[in-house]
């Protein structure tokens, strides 16, 4: 009697329901920084079901909800909300909306402006 090899599409659909049944859908995610008005860091882990929000010392988990189109998660329990938009995030909290940016790696956070007090000397005119 000789072997039959199964041909590689049945073995290709077996990996799939097996991988389904085991829960290998999750996503790998990456921790995302932006800065929000006033110099204030919001870091975030997005998947397309669910956030991870790290703001001012607090850490909320999030489920995406469906909207005319947006990306925009919530907790009802902790009355926050996040939509993202390209490079922008909206942050609503406690009645409070905060605008942010993304951080991009080749140029890191701005920093704030120094005080008006603390402004560098001019440099010495040219011959003195």
């Amino acid at each position: 009697m000789t072997a039959r090899i199964a041909p590689a599409s049945f073995l290709a659909r077996v990996a799939l329901v097996l991988a389904s049944a085991w829960g290998a859908t999750a996503h790998a995610t990456a921790t995302t920084q932006y800065q929000c008005e006033g110099y204030r860091t919001l870091a975030t882990e997005i998947t397309p079901k669910e956030a991870q929000l790290h703001f001012e010392g607090k850490d909320w988990s999030l489920k995406r909800v469906h909207d005319n189109g947006e990306a925009r998660y919530t907790s009802h329990r902790d009355n926050v909300t996040i939509i993202t938009k390209g490079r922008e995030l909206t942050l609503y909290h406690a009645n409070q909306r905060l605008a942010c940016k993304l951080v991009s790696d080749a140029l890191g956070a701005k920093k704030p402006p120094p005080p008006a007090g603390d402004q560098l000397p001019s440099a010495p005119a040219a011959g003195k």
